[in-house]
């Protein structure tokens, strides 16, 4: 007899804790998911930055190497800036700067995040930029 009482409170106990392990385990793959974002524009940036740094570069060459990178990891909808926009032979150094939405790139992220933005950004002298007098 006591064991019928007991089926509905093990159901009760089951539904909350199950719910609260399944928050936990999609908010641990979101935050993951951020956090691979973060690594991965960065690395966009600096691979694109090393291609501008090249004799010859343009900034569509950047481009092209940042959005190939970008593609790689899956995310969608980023912004890439080159500052300068006009890369010569001339140009000391190139800037490269790679934004990703959060919620556009994370299956919740419009449930928690408002307009976040995460950026990588990487600066890089060009080759033969430098004269260090030695």
């Amino acid at each position: 007899m006591k064991r019928r009482t007991r089926c509905g409170a093990v159901a009760v106990e089951m539904s909350l804790t199950l719910s609260i392990f399944l928050l936990f385990l999609f908010g641990t793959y979101e935050l993951a998911r951020a956090s691979f974002l973060r690594h991965a524009a960065g690395a966009a940036a600096y691979e694109g930055a090393r291609v501008g740094i090249l004799p010859g570069a343009s900034a569509d060459d950047v481009t092209h190497a940042v959005q190939a990178a970008m593609r790689r990891s899956g995310a969608r909808n980023t912004q890439i800036t080159i500052t300068p926009s006009v890369i010569t032979n001339n140009t000391p150094k190139v800037k490269v700067t790679v934004r990703v939405p959060i919620t556009d790139n994370t299956f919740f992220g419009r449930l928690f995040t408002r307009d976040v933005v995460t950026i990588g950004e990487t600066e890089l002298f060009r080759e033969g930029s430098l004269d260090l007098g030695l």
